[in-house]
Order: C-alpha cells, then sequence, then structure tokens
C-alpha cells in the first residue's frame, strides 16, 4: 500500500502527465497522418497507443532513463520533490501554450523544467548533459527536414497512376507505424520516467506491461482530445498535398528520432514533424509553406525551454524557503 504522499502527488502527475502528452504530441501526429492518408484517427490513436506499450518492451529504455536521472538525480525526496517541481512547470508551461493553439515542444519543457528546478533547488545539475539533449533538438528538426526533402524527392519520380497511388496509401500506413515505434522509442519515454521516479526514484528505469498499458490509455485520451484544437495547428501552418507529403515527414521524424536515441537524447516528435512538413513543402517552392503560421510554432518552441526553466526554478527556490 502506499503511503508516501510524495509517492502517491507523483504517480498522479504521472497520469496527468500522460494525458498532457497525448494533447500536446498525439493530437499533433494524428492530424498530419489522418490529412496524409484514410486512415481513421481513433485508428491512428490506437497505433500510437500499441506503440508506447511495445516499444518500450522491445527497444529499452534509454531514454527514459535520461529523464529520469541523467539530468538531475532524483534518488532521494529532495531529488523526487524537485523532479515533480520540473515536470508540474513543463505541463504548466505547455498548456498555456496548447490553450492558444500552439503544439509545443513539451521534451523542451521538461529538459528546462527539471534543470531549472535542479538548480533552484541546490542539487547537481548535469549542464552537459543538458547541452547534448538542447544540441540534438537543435540539430534534429535540421535533419527531419533535409530527410523530408529528399524523400518527397524520391517519391516524385514515380509514375503517376492509381497503382502508385494504392502503393503509396500502404507505404504511408507503414511510415505511420514506424514513427509510432520511434515515438515510443524516444519522446514517448518521459512518460515512463515519471513513472518510475514516482514509484522509488531510480538508477534505471524499467519496463513493465501494467503500467506501460495505463500510461498509454492516459495518453490515447489526451489525444482525442487535443484533436479538435491542438492537431489542426501544424495542417493548417503547413499544407499537404498528398500522401507523399505525410510519408516524408513520418520517416524524416523517424530517423531523426531513432538518430538521436542513439546518444540517449530525447527530441520533440512535434518538432521534426513539423520541420519535416515544411522540408517536404519546399520541394514544391518555398511559397508552398505558411511561414507565418510556422514562425508561430518555432516563436514557442524557442521560449519553451527557457521559459519551464525560469517557472522551474522560481517554484523550486519558493518551496525551499517554505520548507
Amino acid at each position: 500500500m502506499l503511503t508516501n504522499p510524495l509517492t502517491t502527488v507523483l504517480l498522479a502527475v504521472a497520469v496527468v502527465f500522460a494525458v498532457v502528452k497525448g494533447l500536446n504530441d498525439g493530437a499533433s501526429l494524428v492530424a498530419v497522418t489522418s490529412a496524409g492518408i484514410s486512415l481513421m484517427p481513433l485508428a491512428a490513436v490506437l497505433t500510437l497507443g500499441g506503440a508506447l506499450v511495445v516499444g518500450p518492451l522491445l527497444m529499452g529504455t534509454r531514454v527514459a532513463t535520461t529523464f529520469a536521472i541523467g539530468l538531475v538525480p532524483a534518488h532521494d525526496a529532495s531529488g523526487r520533490l524537485s523532479f515533480l517541481i520540473g515536470i508540474s512547470a513543463a505541463m504548466a508551461v505547455s498548456a498555456l501554450l496548447a490553450t492558444r493553439g500552439l503544439p509545443t515542444s513539451l521534451t523542451m519543457a521538461i529538459v528546462g523544467g527539471l534543470a531549472g528546478a535542479g538548480a533552484g533547488s541546490g542539487l547537481p545539475v548535469a549542464w552537459s548533459t543538458v547541452a547534448i539533449v538542447v544540441a540534438v533538438g537543435l540539430g534534429a528538426p535540421l535533419l527531419a527536414g533535409v530527410v523530408a526533402s529528399l524523400v518527397l524527392s524520391g517519391l516524385g519520380r514515380l509514375p503517376r497512376g492509381r497503382s502508385t497511388q494504392s502503393r503509396l496509401r500502404w507505404l504511408n500506413y507503414s511510415s505511420f507505424g514506424l514513427q509510432a515505434l520511434a515515438y515510443s522509442a524516444n519522446d514517448g519515454q518521459s512518460m515512463l520516467a515519471v513513472f518510475a521516479v514516482a514509484v522509488s526514484g531510480t538508477s534505471a528505469v524499467e519496463a513493465h506491461l501494467p503500467e506501460l498499458t495505463v500510461l498509454a490509455v492516459a495518453f490515447c485520451t489526451g489525444a482525442v482530445l487535443g484533436l479538435g484544437r491542438v492537431g489542426r495547428s501544424l495542417t493548417r501552418a503547413l499544407v499537404l498535398t498528398g500522401p507523399a507529403d505525410g510519408i516524408a515527414a513520418e520517416l524524416a521524424s523517424t530517423a531523426s528520432a531513432f538518430a538521436a536515441r542513439a546518444f540517449g537524447a530525447p527530441v520533440s516528435m512535434t518538432q521534426t514533424m513539423t520541420a519535416g512538413l515544411a522540408g517536404a513543402r519546399t520541394t514544391a517552392g518555398l511559397r508552398r509553406v505558411r511561414w507565418e503560421q510556422a514562425a508561430r510554432l518555432m516563436t514557442a518552441w524557442v521560449a519553451t525551454l527557457p521559459l519551464s526553466a525560469f517557472v522551474g526554478a522560481a517554484v523550486a527556490v519558493s518551496v525551499g524557503a517554505l520548507r
């Protein structure tokens, strides 16, 4: 039986956090793939949920371990409290931006929130790891844009016809499936990290079917709730003209996520997806991208990490003064 109040609060936050991830990330990914192919939004949501269960069991929890202990140690009560403050700060900033229809980088919000809360709590922050995560986070969208442009250029050489359209449709199904697995192996593992810290504070994160299922259900709930507002922001900002755009963007974000995972670094799937869409659209001309809308998204991304760090540090200092 759970008797530690901090553990109880952290477990509740872990579930709420999974809902927020679905609201921010899941809704965006589903909206893009549903706009590109005839895959129903509910089927796309369930695909993501299934990947969140299967992915960590098959591919491990390297990125979750980075979230849990790689930035700020969360072994004792002070570390777990700091972790709670950092995650709460990240959710608050992301929720604020989501109310304005801006799907931001929740991953960068977490990094900023944890680093700020750790510094405000007087804990040792692994600034070198933070720097690596930020550098990979900046490079991943650039990689996604280049990969998407190359993929779309290759698809554009295919002969036109009904058979090609059918092949593109099935390729789009496959690319979304790969993207779902990439999400579960990288960005989506932040949910597992929060759950692991909630249970005990840990030196490693293990994947277990029951907790993965709970997190997947919470994530899918958030994704469904976010489709109406947050999910449409990407499709309004960057025009999709057919399945080929979705394929290019999905494969680009998948490549970026798996490349970052090799460093144990989390990257935002929302960011890489948007960069992939922009890269895909530039093959048809720069004017095909709605740059004003894209600029709003990028402004939100740039502000996310420092704002989350400030909020996390401010709350941590305030809590420390009251203890």
